[in-house]
């Protein structure tokens, strides 16, 4: 009897430190189950723990334990876990042939913000479709606290190109169109309605896919990708978003940031008077879809101007 409630005070003592470990592990690689295994022998009334260890998808870790302490020797095992999921611990107490297991069914935290190519981001759930959108435009290091708030405007991106520098607005500058979508230097391409030359990426399916990258490989965080106009126009348009003023009032903070002219002189314009923010769809063989308080839905491929990246 003394062992058996030893053995179940060892349970609920186990669980509430293993749990305590899962509610700080952040991102990593989804599993199915997770399994803490201790070993009890008791030899004349004498109870002591003969091993220990746990098993993480497959791979076994070795345990410390204490009466009074538990701690993973090879914690970096548990970073296998993802965010936001929910799991099952099993903890199982072994002694000769007396076996007790308790299952348990825990959820990790979800983190409240990502460095993303050095640029610190914090999430906001849209009140009108439960969707998770980082809180700032890429490249702004500050939310909105005004429309024009330079802080926040962030960069400035001509559709479909990569975190290469061209998106900065202190870049150099070209005439020349480039030859691919790919590794194609830090200037920015203006004086043309697209960056890339005539019969490249001409229906714009290879720079959409591109911008739908969640794996982190392109400009947007990792499980994170650039809206298709259905998703960022249900955020805006469709909540009746007219002016500059609404825009900034919302949810997603937006400024007016303007955008970086690339059909003309390579110039910023209308900063301080329009709201631009792209999105992944294209149009046509020349524009791309986007969202603009005071101005229109489309805009040359060539134009730099705001993004806004969703959650998976």
């Amino acid at each position: 009897m003394i062992l058996l409630i030893f053995i179940i005070e060892l349970l609920n003592y186990f669980l509430s430190s293993f749990l305590g470990s899962f509610h700080t592990i952040k991102e990593g690689v989804p599993l199915t189950d997770a399994m803490l295994t201790v070993h009890v022998q008791c030899n004349g009334g004498n109870v002591k723990i003969s091993e220990a260890f746990v098993n993480i998808g497959g791979n076994v870790l070795p345990v410390t334990i204490s009466l009074d302490k538990l701690s993973i020797n090879d914690y970096i095992g548990f970073r296998n876990l993802q965010e936001d999921k929910s799991y099952i611990v099993k903890l199982e107490v072994i002694s000769g042939d007396t076996v007790i297991t308790e299952k348990m069914t825990i959820k990790t935290k979800q983190p409240t913000s990502i460095i993303h190519n050095g640029t610190l981001y914090n999430f906001v759930t849209s009140p009108h479709t439960g969707r998770i959108w980082l809180d700032r435009n890429l490249g702004a290091t500050q939310v909105c606290t005004s429309f024009n708030d330079t802080a926040c405007y962030g960069d400035y991106y001509q559709w479909g190109r990569d975190f290469d520098g061209h998106e900065s607005k202190t870049t150099g500058d070209t005439t020349i169109r480039m030859t691919n979508i790919n590794n194609v230097g830090s200037d920015f391409v203006y004086q043309n309605w697209d960056w890339v030359e005539n019969g490249v990426d001409t229906d714009g399916s290879l720079r959409s896919a591109k911008w739908q990258k969640t794996d982190g490989s392109s400009v947007c965080p990792v499980g994170y990708y650039v809206p298709t106009i259905a998703e960022l126009a249900a955020e805006t348009i469709a909540q009746g978003m007219t002016t500059k003023e609404e825009a900034f009032a919302s949810f997603l903070k937006l400024p007016a940031a303007g955008y970086h002219d690339g059909d003309d002189n390579g110039l910023l314009n209308n900063v301080n008077t329009f709201v631009n923010v792209l999105s992944s769809t294209p149009q046509g063989t020349e524009d791309v879809r986007d969202v603009q308080i005071d101005g229109g839905d489309d805009s040359s491929r060539g134009d730099g101007r705001s993004v806004r990246c969703i959650k998976l």
